[in-house]
């Protein structure tokens, strides 16, 4: 049998470590906790949903996801004319010149409502309108018909300012014919 002093110099120093090594955890835990709930709640929160629709119907537009924080989305025109147009000299054209984005012009005011239009060599391209202060307002495929896309947006924009962006994808699923227009709100 040991003396009782030999056992409890023993304990002693086993203790310090243990409660070291279990605040330990606890700060680390409670970290990651406020880290998921200000960051990673935070950034979901401005995710909207967001959907493309065919024509309307008498039934209204189709939305993805009825739980939309602003029911973002464009209805495909199937690529028809809108009624009024930009000065070709305000067209923007892809580097490969595959995709020309005939409306909005660069810098404009783009309100709900108004319409995206344009002309593609490829048989889809991808709409994505991104608000500076949010991110993506809305995103979807828009049907080239006779050469032309066109959709009408409906989207509520928080900033001032964004962009938006017309492409197509390649075999692999790569963005190409990259169309990025700045636009106010």
């Amino acid at each position: 049998m040991m003396p009782r002093s030999y056992q409890t110099s023993v304990k002693q120093p086993l203790r310090k470590p243990l409660l070291w090594g279990l605040a330990a955890l606890i700060i680390i835990l409670l970290a990651y906790g406020l880290f998921n709930h200000f960051y990673l709640n935070r950034k979901s929160t401005y995710t909207p949903q967001t959907s493309v629709s065919g024509p309307a119907s008498a039934t209204g537009p189709k939305t993805a996801n009825s739980t939309s924080r602003d029911q973002s989305l464009a209805t495909d025109n199937q690529g028809a004319t809108p009624s009024s147009s930009t000065n070709s000299s305000q067209w923007t054209v892809s580097t490969s010149g595959l995709v020309t984005v005939k409306q909005p012009a660069s810098n404009s005011l783009l309100k709900s409502g108004d319409s995206l239009f344009g002309s593609a060599k490829v048989s889809q391209v991808q709409y994505r309108l991104i608000d500076n202060q949010v991110g993506v307002l809305a995103q979807g495929p828009l049907n080239v018909v006779d050469g032309n896309f066109s959709a009408t947006l409906h989207f509520r924009a928080v900033a001032n300012t964004g962009r938006l962006d017309v492409f197509s994808f390649d075999s692999q699923g790569a963005e190409v014919n990259e169309v990025q227009i700045p636009v106010r709100f």
